[in-house]
């Protein structure tokens, strides 16, 4: 796992294998994925899966 920190795959994973529920949104436009904790955190990344922010909830709007 330690080779996809950072990244949509390695998020996933994590997230999959600790049994923590999330959205997934993609916005086909700008290529960018977003990913929301339900009420905890949302994280962003671009096209080719890397990190690129984190914030609150409704931090960005769905899949932009």
């Amino acid at each position: 796992m330690m080779r996809e920190q950072g990244t949509l795959r390695g998020a996933r994973k994590y997230l999959d294998f600790k049994g923590i529920p999330y959205q997934q949104n993609s916005n086909p436009a700008t290529g960018i994925t977003t990913l929301m904790i339900l009420g905890q955190l949302t994280l962003q990344y671009d096209s080719q899966g890397r990190f690129l922010a984190s914030g609150p909830p409704g931090a960005f709007s769905a899949g932009s």
